[in-house]
């Protein structure tokens, strides 16, 4: 206790990083109510967590609204979640070897002519897939549409973070190989600017 208020600013960038960690599990839980419709082959950890937030998450859905058509994408989910599960086990048996928190190979993106990278489907492709699928489903069911136009953003941002994790990631990297490379050059005398 003593130490937190010594130090206010490591409080504060706890609850910094904790607000962005349960953004970004809400973030993929959301996804992940999507994904397993739109990807291929994730990876063995991929719908674990992710799969109970989804579940969760279309569950409270449905009976917040009681919408037929939210039950109805309840078990077309769940179908397709098992589906999924059940081909990754197979990818496995066969020897693939993937990270094993993957999200999926973006495969209805990349069915269209002009999407050509995996960074394009999944950053571009796919949100605008859940804006016009969802506008599309709302004069069916208004509560299923607005459900799956909020996976634009819900896929958007989830990317925008990964994608800023990783930059980050970089930075340090290239950070350490510099700092190993003046520790080399001090340590064989070719630099002397402590």
């Amino acid at each position: 206790m003593a130490n937190s208020a010594a130090n206010p600013q490591q409080h504060d960038s706890f609850n910094i990083r904790s607000s962005l960690n349960v953004l970004y599990l809400l973030l993929s839980g959301h996804a992940t109510c999507l994904t397993v419709f739109l990807r291929r082959g994730f990876g063995v950890e991929a719908l674990g967590i992710n799969g109970v937030m989804a579940f969760t998450m279309i569950l409270l859905y449905a009976a917040a609204t009681q919408d037929a058509f939210v039950a109805i994408f309840f078990w077309a989910w769940l179908v397709a979640l098992i589906a999924q599960r059940i081909e990754t086990y197979r990818l496995v048996r066969r020897g693939r070897i993937e990270h094993s928190r993957y999200d999926g190979w973006p495969s209805v993106a990349m069915l269209l002519p002009f999407v050509k990278t995996e960074f394009a489907a999944k950053n571009v492709i796919e949100p605008a897939i859940c804006l016009f699928g969802g506008a599309l489903l709302c004069p069916v069911s208004e509560a299923l549409g607005g459900f799956v136009l909020l996976g634009f953003f819900s896929l958007a941002l989830k990317r925008g973070l990964e994608n800023q994790v990783n930059r980050m990631r970089v930075q340090r990297l290239r950070d350490a190989e510099i700092e190993q490379r003046q520790l080399a050059e001090w340590f064989r005398g070719q630099r002397n600017n402590f």
